[in-house]
C-alpha cells in the first residue's frame, strides 16, 4: 500500500519497494472471473504505478491502456515490460479526471481513486460507467471515513452507504471492508480503512 501521497521518499522510491510486490488480490477475482467467461478485451489501469497489475492482464491477452499522472511510472513498466507485450500496451501520462477514455471491459483502480480530487470524483465515476460495457468489471479500493488519510490529506473517502450507491445498479462479486494499522515505507505507522471491491456492470440497470 501506499504510505504517503508523494512523501519524503517520492513515487520512484516506492515503485522499488514494491517492485517484487504480487499483483493486488481484487485483480485476480476479477481475471479469474474473465477467466470462466473465456473473454479478454480492453482494461484501463488508473494509477497504475510500477505495472504490477498491468503484468498479469498482458500476460492473459489483454490489451491495457495504464493511466498515471507520473511520468517515472512510464519509464519503470516500460524497463520491465516483455518486448511480445508491447503491442498490447499504451502508456497515457495523466490525470484521471482528464483521460479521454475508450470503450474499455476492465477498469481496475488498486489505489489510485482516493487520490482523485473530491470535486473530479463524480464526474470521473460517470465517464468510466459510460466507457465501460455492459458485463464489464470494476477492480479496486476505496478509503473508509475511518482512514488517517481522511483527515491528513485532501483524499476523497467514502461511507459504506456512498459505496452502496456507487454500485447499487452493479452485481458485487467481492466485497471487503477492511480496517488495519501497518507500518509503511516511511517507517511511520497509518491505520487503513478499505473497501475492496469487484463487481460486474449492467448497463441496463444503470
Amino acid at each position: 500500500m501506499k504510505t504517503s501521497q508523494t512523501g519524503d521518499t517520492g513515487w520512484n522510491a516506492y515503485y522499488e519497494f514494491t517492485r517484487h510486490a504480487p499483483p493486488r488480490d481484487t485483480l485476480l477475482k476479477a481475471l479469474a472471473a474473465f477467466e470462466e467467461e473465456q473473454f479478454q478485451g480492453m482494461a484501463v489501469d488508473l494509477g497504475c504505478g510500477n505495472g504490477r497489475d498491468c503484468m498479469p492482464l498482458l500476460e492473459k491477452g489483454w490489451r491495457v491502456l495504464a493511466v498515471d499522472r507520473e511520468a517515472g511510472a512510464e519509464h519503470f513498466i516500460r524497463d520491465l515490460l516483455p518486448s511480445k507485450w508491447e503491442d498490447q500496451f499504451v502508456f497515457v501520462t495523466t490525470s484521471f479526471e482528464e483521460l479521454d477514455w475508450p470503450t474499455v471491459d476492465f477498469v481496475n483502480a488498486s489505489y489510485a481513486l482516493p487520490f482523485c480530487p473530491r470535486d473530479s470524483f463524480e464526474p470521473l465515476w460517470q465517464k468510466m460507467c459510460t466507457a465501460l460495457r455492459s458485463g464489464g468489471r470494476f477492480a479496486g479500493h476505496f478509503l473508509g471515513q475511518e482512514d488517517d488519510w481522511a483527515t491528513e490529506w485532501n483524499v476523497q473517502t467514502h461511507s459504506r452507504q456512498a459505496i452502496d450507491d456507487l454500485f447499487a445498479h452493479w452485481t458485487l462479486e467481492d466485497f471487503r471492508e477492511e480496517q488495519s494499522d501497518e507500518k509503511g515505507l516511511g517507517g511511520h505507522w497509518k491505520h487503513w480503512h478499505i473497501y475492496h471491491v469487484v463487481a460486474r456492470y449492467s448497463r441496463k440497470s444503470g
